[in-house]
């Protein structure tokens, strides 16, 4: 089987210096796969290759104040999209992977399975913090990443129970090159790598204990270990060469953790309209270095940052009523968190004078998710069908200790809305020999904040998003469609950077009105 997609899209805006696109899309990719099945075995072997480019250029923002260090004192931007880089405006990455699959029907119950697995990528990019032609704080950056793992498992399929036991390696290394130029003063270099070594056991087991009562548990234990290669210089040039003038950090460090996450599922088939079910897990997302750190303003910023853990209950109802026509799906959950891990930009003062800034990684403490939400399903006729869902989440912090004290309540989780929702509607109406689909859809989420230091500035607040669609298929293979996102051109951030050291204050946007015209044709 071979794929292969060439995506290209126009910008939404330029770069006003050189007039080169700015959020665009120019991807290629492909993927080639093919199986040995033997005839009259219960063995069988694929394989997988694929590979993808991506030469989009940068990606467009609003400035939205005037910038101290910008000797022009060029006014913000009204645009959501333009900027005025005078970088290059060249960024590539490419990605590829090969994986290797195994089956083997051991017996009626029993087969084994084994997944071989490799990935790489690279990226070269360039990022104009201040979106300005003069070198206030540019940046270019170099990353390298590749991986292979390994994953073994034991497969039952039983009249009464099902389950899998397995086994998994992963070892991999990521890290990079950035070259920071700030005021065309400050010239400095990050240079780190990661290495990581992981292992785990697990096994994940169901059992039918009647006609309406099943129960399902799972464990896996983890032992993973990360070295972290850290050589960040400081230099008198904006070559970034010669003997460096100092050296914000130097370090080779290592460190292990050892996990166990279990689960637990009940469900319970009330009626043949209703399903109840609970769920209580725990997980964990492991700690490791900041390769950006500065030990010398930050001697901190040099330790490890810890365990992300997470303790969750759900409790939930899944029922099919309306003879089939309507399905509701409802949920409560309750996540405790521990050691929440942060990105955050730290601002701090050279010696000569001059600001400057790192990403640093750290631990806020504790917190609290909770909250609930419901989606639906209704079909009234062959050609209708309405669905739609609501959510709310109550996200608080419980602790966020800062320089020793703990400010949790004036502290919000970033990118996280009280409510969403959202009401799908399509219609099937039979057309020109085939049949036209149709599709009307609304989103909509409440005030979030997209950067951790709760920029005001760069606060969304409520907004509602509209699209539609039109889709004619001929049969199973022939089809066209018609696609439109955003149809008010509603303008909504989803990041930013509020950088006060370096005079930044930008916000990126979602995109604008969008229509998409395709076909697809199937062989």
């Amino acid at each position: 089987r071979l794929a292969a997609a060439s995506l290209n899209r126009d910008g939404y805006g330029r770069n006003l210096t050189d007039g080169s696109p700015v959020s665009d899309q120019n991807t290629t990719s492909g993927r080639f796969s093919a199986g040995w099945f033997p005839t009259g075995s219960t063995f069988n072997a694929q394989v997988s290759v694929d590979r993808t480019e991506d030469a989009s250029h940068m990606r467009g923002f609003q400035r939205l104040n005037v910038n101290p260090f910008d000797p022009a004192k060029t006014l913000p931007t009204t645009g959501r999209y333009d900027i005025a880089s005078g970088m290059p405006n060249a960024n590539r990455t490419t990605s590829e992977g090969e994986s290797l699959t195994l089956n083997w029907g051991v017996s009626n119950d029993w087969s084994l399975k084994y997944i071989l697995a490799h990935r790489a990528s690279d990226t070269n990019t360039s990022i104009d913090f201040d979106g300005l032609p003069n070198k206030i704080a540019d940046v270019r950056a170099e990353y390298h990443d590749s991986s292979q793992s390994h994953e073994l498992q034991a497969i039952y399929e039983g009249q009464s129970s099902s389950g899998v036991i397995g086994a998994y390696y992963f070892d991999g290394r990521a890290g990079g090159t950035v070259r920071n130029n700030f005021f065309n003063a400050s010239f400095g270099t990050t240079n780190g790598t990661v290495f990581t070594k992981g292992k785990a056991i697990f096994a994940d087991w169901s059992w039918r204990l009647g006609p309406a009562f099943s129960i399902s548990t799972g464990l896996r234990y983890t032992d993973e270990s990360k070295r972290a290669v850290v050589l960040n210089q400081a230099f008198s040039n904006d070559q970034f060469s010669g003997t460096p003038i100092a050296v914000p950090a130097n370090f080779d460090n290592s460190r292990s953790v050892k996990n166990t996450s279990p689960r637990l599922s009940l469900e319970y088939k009330a009626s043949k309209e209703l399903k109840l079910y609970t769920t209580a897990s725990r997980g964990f997302k492991s700690g490791g270095y900041n390769i950006r750190a500065n030990t010398v303003s930050f001697p901190a910023s040099g330790r490890p940052f810890e365990d992300e853990e997470l303790t969750s209950l759900e409790v939930g109802a899944k029922a099919v009523l309306d003879g089939g026509r309507l399905e509701i799906n409802s949920a409560l959950f309750h996540n405790k968190y521990k050691n929440v891990q942060l990105s955050v930009f730290t601002s701090y003062t050279l010696p000569n004078g001059t600001p400057g800034f790192f990403g640093d990684f750290t631990n806020a403490g504790q917190a609290t998710l909770k909250g609930g939400e419901v989606e639906f399903l209704w079909a009234p006729s062959t050609a209708w069908r309405i669905s739609g869902h609501l959510a709310y989440l109550d996200a608080q912090y419980d602790e966020y200790l800062d320089r020793g004290v703990n400010v949790a309540d004036q502290k919000k989780f970033t990118n996280t809305p009280k409510y969403q929702a959202g009401l799908n509607i399509e219609n099937n109406l039979p057309l020109f020999g085939g049949t036209l689909r149709s599709r009307l859809g609304l989103t909509h989420r409440t005030k979030v904040y997209p950067t951790t230091d709760l920029s005001e500035a760069l606060a969304q607040e409520a907004y509602t998003l509209l699209s539609a669609g039109l889709i004619w298929e001929k049969d199973p293979k022939l089809s066209f469609f018609l696609q439109g996102a955003n149809l008010t051109n509603k303008a909504y951030k989803t990041d930013g950077y509020n950088i006060a050291g370096l005079g930044v204050l930008n916000a990126y946007y979602g995109a604008p009105r969008t229509f998409t015209v395709g076909g697809t044709y199937k062989f």
